[in-house]
């Protein structure tokens, strides 16, 4: 596949917008997905204390609470995000 004297021209561009992007996107992914999990962890403590003043066995509590905590792993934290996009994007079409 050869590339036009057009997009070999454009080719410095692109190249600079994407090095430009990746990073800030994974740098937003990545601290929203460390908020995520801080906000798990303390609101599975919450989750545990008050099933245990509401009579449950504080083993099992514990387990529940760290199921839930366990639920937000980085796979499906990706696959939440990417339940949110669109399939069928304009920016993925081919053939534009």
């Amino acid at each position: 596949m050869t590339m036009s004297a057009e997009g070999q021209e454009d080719l410095p561009k692109t190249m600079a917008v994407i090095a430009v992007t990746v990073p800030k996107l994974a740098w937003k992914v990545g601290w929203t997905y460390l908020k995520a999990k801080k906000g798990r962890q303390r609101n599975a403590k919450h989750f545990a204390r008050a099933m245990v003043e509401g009579g449950m066995p504080p083993e099992a509590a514990k387990q529940l609470a760290l199921d839930f905590e366990a639920d937000l792993s980085v796979r499906n934290f990706v696959e939440k995000i990417g339940s949110v996009v669109p399939r069928k994007s304009v920016f993925l079409s081919p053939g534009k």
